[in-house]
């Protein structure tokens, strides 16, 4: 119920995968979408609320809800949470409209080991300056803690060097 939308988007349009989502095979923690076919350049999205977040100011003690149920609410956030697959090359030229988005600005396909993928993180369309993004391969499992990361310059534009090819 938490999933706001999920979609493969192309210049074509969009397909709704949205319905029916249902759990996938025993040991796996996913949901599994009925079948589709992936234009080509296209890409999955998939928006997600996680809620609102509350401390209560009593105890300090984060709580999964709105402020309007605490009595002496402290800080207080919500949670949305973005998620981009590129299906293929051309894909990057193709926007999710996401509230905040990280996107390509040259082909990620083409990016030679050694190289840098520049990325443009955007709110609302404009440029985010700033903002620390971390990143992997797709290969290596990092704890969060020793994931590499770049920081944005002010036009919203970070580069991502590729060490390796991966997902």
């Amino acid at each position: 119920g938490k999933v706001v939308s999920l979609e493969v988007i192309s210049a074509g349009g969009k397909i709704n995968l949205k319905r029916p989502l249902k759990p996938a095979k025993a040991g796996a923690v996913a949901l599994e979408t009925a079948p589709f076919a992936a234009p080509p350049a296209s890409i999955l999205a998939v928006a997600y609320d996680n809620g609102f977040w509350t401390t209560d100011a009593a105890d300090g003690v984060e709580s999964n809800t709105s402020k309007s149920l605490v009595a002496k609410p402290g800080e207080s956030w919500w949670v949305p949470k973005y998620g981009k697959t590129l299906l293929g090359p051309g894909s990057y030229t193709v926007s999710s409209h996401a509230l905040v988005e990280i996107t390509p600005l040259s082909e990620p396909y083409a990016v030679p080991v050694g190289g840098d993928l520049a990325v443009k993180v955007e709110r609302r369309g404009q440029p985010l300056a700033g903002v620390k993004l971390t990143y992997g391969d797709g290969l290596e499992p990092n704890p969060e803690d020793k994931m590499p990361s770049v920081t944005t310059g002010k036009d919203g534009v970070a580069r991502i060097p590729v060490s390796r090819k991966g997902p």
